[in-house]
């Protein structure tokens, strides 16, 4: 009973922890591409909205969730968007943590997913993890079916594990991979398991074959429903995979020769290294007491290499600079792979507990690191520092109010009353909706944020096809330098 107290209190304690650090109510790196999670919250549209403005990827499955606090109990956007996000992450460790056997492993997990290095604090952030968490809820549910019975309690698993499976693949594109790797396994071990005359008669392979068939005409619908049209399956050619190799090689480079200023991560990674390797020279001692751990296991490896080989070779990744977020998957499949492998190592007593306090000593290298790199690092420039909805706090002062700036310096401003302010990127930037251009204009008073955008105020200034004339002198609000115009009638 203490053990379990001892458990759920640290498990509480990081999961609040991680809330009051990386949510959208308090990180300090908030920024416009946050925002519009925020922003789509308040707007939300159906069908218009089911991909994030102006793409069609990313699932908007947070700003539907956040409509339950958002509509039902009167939070604002901003609180909704952060409450639904964490309770998808919080439901995915849970459908998760059941397959570790000790609570060791499922607190090194939480502390790895909850409060991640810094070079992966996107876990917490955006979509970019979601859809693992959605994957892991679908193989909790479908692991619970039981092939020999046919009752309502199986339907319901079933029905549940293939909503799962669709929302990860409306979330990500990606996570067609991993999803079609799971189907693959499980089928052929409900093969070994039974037979295939038995498979023809039992009720999972048509729920699956069903789930791809609905899925596909739903993710079908959702991406015409979308302005925008690419095709995120172009791979890239030869030379573009060894740019993209090379681009991946100087920064794990820059990483480990501390080529960056984030000493701690540099420090994390030898760790990580280190540990391994120590993990590779014990691998030969690994026995798996449990048919499912070890299927498990087979299934994050096959999951691990194979979307990092897709996201290496695609020309997507590539065009966007091979950006370090874009391997969180293989992060998350790479944790469960360790810790399982951790759980099923049969060695003596000292050689375990190595392991085991050097994969602890790893982990919170990695979680306290990354906190103190941003709060000392990366915004040690703003003074105070705070989350960064309290600096756009300050613009609620100014009333109902139109603002156009660079794409990062737009959506953020509007996150804390997005009724009363009202922002978009100026008219070359990247404008997500356009709709809400026209809102901006309804506004009475109009300021323009130069920040990134203007070298200096003019008189005149054209948006939009409308001309803004300046009224008023510069000034700085909200970390930001803001000039007040109003529109030529």
């Amino acid at each position: 009973m203490i053990k379990k107290v001892a458990y759920y209190s640290t498990l509480l304690i990081i999961i609040l922890i991680s809330f009051r650090v990386y949510s959208s109510i308090y990180y300090p790196g908030l920024n416009s591409d946050n925002a519009v999670t925020v922003l789509m919250v308040h707007y939300f549209n159906l069908p218009a909205d089911l991909y994030f403005w102006g793409q069609d990827r990313m699932g908007s499955i947070i700003p539907l969730i956040a409509q339950i606090p958002n509509k039902i109990f009167c939070l604002s956007a901003l609180y909704s968007e952060a409450i639904a996000h964490y309770l998808i992450l919080v439901i995915g460790f849970f459908a998760l943590a059941p397959f570790f056997k000790t609570n060791f492993a499922r607190i090194l997990f939480a502390l790895m997913l909850f409060l991640p290095p810094a070079k992966e604090i996107e876990i917490t952030q955006l979509t970019l993890s979601i859809q693992y968490m959605f994957l892991f809820i679908g193989i909790y549910m479908i692991l619970k079916v039981r092939t020999d019975c046919n009752n309502f309690k199986q339907h319901v698993f079933l029905l549940l594990s293939v909503l799962s499976m669709v929302i990860a693949v409306w979330d990500s594109d990606l996570a067609i991979v991993s999803v079609f790797i799971f189907i693959f396994l499980y089928l052929i071990y409900l093969i070994k398991d039974t037979s295939i005359k038995l498979l023809i008669r039992n009720i999972v392979p048509y729920y699956i074959m069903c789930g791809i068939l609905l899925g596909f005409l739903f993710i079908s619908f959702a991406k015409s429903t979308s302005p925008v049209k690419n095709n995120y399956a172009l791979l890239s050619n030869p030379n573009e995979i060894l740019d993209t190799l090379s681009i991946f090689y100087n920064t794990l480079k820059d990483i480990f020769l501390f080529n960056i200023k984030e000493t701690l991560t540099t420090v994390y990674s030898y760790l990580a290294l280190f540990t391994l390797a120590l993990m590779m020279f014990f691998v030969r001692k690994v026995k798996f007491s449990s048919k499912i751990t070890k299927r498990l296991f087979v299934f994050f490896i096959l999951d691990l290499f194979a979307v990092f080989t897709v996201i290496l070779i695609s020309k997507w990744t590539l065009m966007n600079g091979v950006p370090m977020r874009y391997f969180n998957c293989t992060y998350i499949s790479a944790v469960i792979i360790i810790l399982l492998l951790f759980e099923n190592l049969k060695i003596n007593n000292i050689k375990l507990n190595i392991v085991k306090y050097s994969l602890l000593l790893t982990v919170l290298t990695g979680s306290i690191g990354a906190i103190y790199t941003q709060i000392f690092v990366w915004y040690k420039p703003y003074k105070p520092y705070k989350p960064y909805s309290e600096y756009v706090s300050e613009l609620d002062k100014l009333g109902n109010i139109g603002i156009i700036g660079d794409y990062w310096n737009s959506y953020i401003c509007s996150i804390n009353k997005p009724d009363i302010i009202k922002a978009t990127p100026h008219d070359q930037s990247c404008v997500r909706n356009m709709s809400i251009v026209d809102e901006v204009f309804k506004q009475k008073k109009i300021y323009l944020i130069k920040d990134m955008w203007l070298d200096s105020y003019p008189d005149t200034i054209v948006q939009f096809g409308r001309t803004l004339v300046k009224i008023e002198e510069p000034f700085t609000m909200a970390n930001a330098t803001l000039c007040k115009y109003k529109v030529v009638p």
